[in-house]
């Protein structure tokens, strides 16, 4: 993403197609609350694989899921 940080292009997505799930991965730990508000589900890269593609299947599940969760 030259010239765009993660954020950015939450906000873009959201902007463009607003019902997409987003979910931010993140090196850093403590994104500011805008930054994360944008994303359906935020994680840093060291929670692993397992997490990520947990959380990716919890997010693209057909049940309903609460935006803005972290963790």
């Amino acid at each position: 993403m030259p010239g765009m940080h993660g954020g950015q292009v939450a906000r873009k997505m959201r902007q463009i197609k607003p019902e997409v799930p987003i979910l931010l991965l993140s090196a850093y730990l403590d994104l500011p609350a805008e930054v994360t508000s944008l994303a359906d589900l935020y994680m840093t890269k060291g929670e692993g694989a397992p997490a990520l593609l947990d959380k990716l299947g919890n997010l693209l599940s057909p049940h309903p899921h609460l935006n803005h969760q972290q963790g």
